[in-house]
Parts: C-alpha cells; structure tokens; sequence
C-alpha cells in the first residue's frame, strides 16, 4: 500500500520517496512458531534474552541500548507488535 501510494504520487508529477516501516517476519511451525523483525544477524549486536514457560523473548540492541531487532516465540509471540512500534523507522 505505501509502495503504491508513493508511486502514485510520483507519477502524477511529485516525486515521492518511499520510507517502509521495519517488517515483521513469522515462521509457523507447530514446535517453534517465530516472529522476528528488525537487524538480528549483525556481528556487533547485544542481546537481552528472557525466557518462561511461555516462550522466549531475544531483543537485539545497540551499544548505546537502542532496540534494533527481535525474535519471540511460542505465546510470547503476544507481545511482538509493540516490539515492533519501538524499532527505529529506517533500519
């Protein structure tokens, strides 16, 4: 829809630039469902696990503790939408 609206727009004479917010990524498999978004294969990534009887949680943050991706399984899947607001908007 965003890609369709800028291009729109482009073609009816203002150039648009398209901006995509990060994407959310689900693997659904019956023993370990997954969602993930953001940068989570970067070499210089930090990360803050948190695991329960509901799944897990792995944030990936900056030095600096800025949010830059993450994986949830299982019912921790729940949460992933508001994981995703907090990811800056140009990865």
């Amino acid at each position: 829809m965003l890609s369709a609206i800028a291009l729109a727009k482009t073609l009816a004479g203002t150039p648009t630039p398209l901006s995509l917010p990060p994407m959310l990524i689900k693997a659904k498999t019956p023993w370990l469902p997954l969602s993930l978004a953001g940068i989570t294969t970067a070499l210089d990534i930090h990360w803050q696990i948190e695991r329960d009887h509901d799944g897990y949680i792995a944030k990936a943050h900056t030095a600096d503790q800025t949010l830059i991706g993450f994986i949830a399984s299982h019912n921790k899947q729940k949460q992933v939408f508001a994981l995703l607001r907090q990811l800056p908007p140009a990865l």
